[in-house]
């Protein structure tokens, strides 16, 4: 162990380049007294790739405020499971033209982001986000179009999940946005088309969206 001038502290090495500086030829390991196994961090094979691995139950865990928030498991998968997200449908009546879209009946809300009140999906951090959404018009006798508009802080993205019909029967629609939003921001979808969008039923239509990252 060396400790230089500048306070910096060398294991393995005399040259510490940070504040603690670790060369190993093998895994260093972290190991609390009372774990049969510790964590094995920074190995290197010959093409440069590290690894960092759980040795005591197989799964690997990153977590803030006592909380996991980032698990691969032993297979290799990723999950998060405070990442936001949510998934609405409407039940409440049909959304008329111009009309701002609320969803009432919630069936995903991970972080609490989505307000059935305002029908907004705020950021809770900076990132990107997909949403999506899906529908049915209801048509009339004459020809019209079925169109829904997706807003980021109350103006229009350029998205416009869009389809047209004659005579009377429903017709469907369904688009999705991908869009990098601030804290704070949010999106909500209008009815921009010249019919109302059916919202009597249940789980003829929903919104939904969630960080990508």
């Amino acid at each position: 162990v060396t400790i230089d001038p500048a306070g910096n502290v060398g294991v393995g090495t005399s040259s510490p380049a940070r504040p603690l500086h670790v060369l190993a030829t093998t895994q260093p390991r972290f190991q609390h007294p009372s774990a049969p196994f510790g964590m094995d961090i920074g190995q290197f094979d010959a093409t440069g790739n590290a690894s960092i691995n759980n040795m005591a139950n197989g799964y690997l865990d990153f977590a803030t405020n006592n909380t996991t928030r980032v698990r691969i498991d032993s297979a290799g998968r990723v999950t998060m499971p405070y990442q936001p997200a949510f998934n609405a449908k409407r039940t409440g009546g049909d959304i008329a033209t111009g009309a701002l879209a609320l969803f009432n009946d919630v069936l995903t809300n991970i972080g609490n982001h989505y307000s059935v009140s305002t029908g907004r999906f705020t950021a809770p951090v900076p990132g990107t986000y997909a949403f999506s959404f899906f529908g049915m018009g209801i048509t009339y006798s004459n020809d019209v179009a079925a169109a829904i508009y997706f807003r980021r802080n109350g103006l229009e993205t350029g998205a416009y999940p869009y389809t047209r019909s004659q005579g009377a029967q429903y017709h469907g629609l369904a688009g999705s946005l991908i869009i990098t939003l601030s804290t704070g921001d949010f999106v909500d979808i209008v009815n921009g088309g010249s019919c109302a969008i059916y919202g009597a039923g249940s789980g003829h239509n929903g919104f939904s969206g969630y960080l990508i990252g």
